[in-house]
């Protein structure tokens, strides 16, 4: 997977990364304009724990994923779903 390597930081509407050039110097995304300002937080936020979230699912996947399967066939199937969408496979 070639992405930008977290971890990201929210700093108002733009979500960023460190890069070769020093801390935070590469934008990840720009959160635009929404009605509630919340919202728009709230969308920064959930951008910038992305990393994050994808690195716990491929774990969980590897290491319990016959486990969850064997108790919830839902959940294993979204998280499946989930990771291919992630990793550009759907």
């Amino acid at each position: 997977m070639a992405h930008t390597p977290g971890p990201w930081f929210v700093n108002g509407d733009c979500v960023e990364a460190d890069g070769p050039e020093g801390p935070r110097d590469v934008t990840v995304a720009v959160v635009h304009r929404h009605p509630h300002n919340t919202v728009r937080a709230a969308n920064a936020r959930l951008i910038a724990a992305a990393p994050d979230l994808y690195a716990v699912c491929k774990l969980l996947f590897a290491s319990m994923g016959e486990v969850i399967a064997d108790h919830n066939e839902v959940a294993y199937s979204d998280l499946r779903m989930a990771l291919m969408k992630a990793e550009g496979e759907t």
